[in-house]
């Protein structure tokens, strides 16, 4: 069956305007969804904002960092690479790290700042960072304390057993008993250097537990000290 024209006419024309429907495709809009495709395909990662002061991130965009001035992975504060007077402090908890942009002078990294002296409070979080690091070093120094008390009382007490033994060996078979004494008061003094050596490793073990309490204290002040940076500087 042939179509009229008019019924032609009625499909390519708009109703009321007069005017023929385009159905010629937007070139410029063709070309930028290509590019778009092609950046896609090409692994191009898209710009981010500026790094500027206030902005919290995670482990997933972190600011890149020109060096770690004081800290760990958990726990530190540093330069930001994009802008030097822009620094980024961050803690670790339950949720992960967290990382927040403060000023290279401000007083949440430096401390509150007295106007009339400009002496600066040991409450920034820089100091909070560097009592955990002493902290640290302390622990790991009593912990080699401990540990070399522990050889030490080891090898003492091995001694006095071994001296105890082949004294009674010699002593019995070769001098028949003479030298009992001598063999005797070794294995004694052995043992009692053992003893010595076992109440400094219970000793610096005891200090152990108070270091580690001290520093949960100041891991809980870092990151308080870090929720008050973020309320602190936050936008109205």
């Amino acid at each position: 069956m042939a179509i009229s024209t008019t019924l032609i006419n009625r499909c390519v024309h708009a109703e009321g305007l007069g005017q023929p429907i385009d159905f010629t495709p937007n070139v410029k809009q063709l070309e930028l969804t290509s590019v778009a495709a092609t950046a896609v395909a090409d692994g191009i990662v898209m710009l981010t904002p500026t790094l500027g002061l206030g902005q919290l991130h995670g482990e997933e965009n972190k600011p890149a960092l020109s060096q770690t001035e004081k800290g760990d992975k958990l726990f530190g504060y540093g330069p930001s690479l994009e802008d030097y007077e822009v620094y980024v402090i961050w803690m670790t908890d339950e949720n992960g790290t967290h990382y927040y942009t403060v000023g290279a002078t401000s007083k949440e990294l430096l401390g509150t700042e007295d106007p009339a002296s400009g002496s600066r409070a040991e409450n920034g979080y820089k100091h909070f960072i560097e009592a955990r690091e002493e902290l640290k070093d302390n622990i790991n120094g009593k912990q080699m304390e401990a540990n070399r008390a522990q050889n030490s009382r080891m090898t003492s007490h091995g001694v006095s057993i071994g001296i105890a033994v082949v004294g009674g060996l010699i002593c019995g078979f070769l001098s028949l008993g003479t030298c009992f004494v001598a063999f005797g008061l070794a294995a004694v003094g052995a043992w009692a250097n053992g003893a010595r050596s076992n109440g400094d490793k219970v000793s610096s073990q005891q200090e152990l537990v108070t270091l580690q309490g001290q520093l949960d204290g100041i891991v809980s002040r870092i990151r308080g000290r870090f929720g008050q940076a973020m309320r602190d500087t936050a936008t109205p």
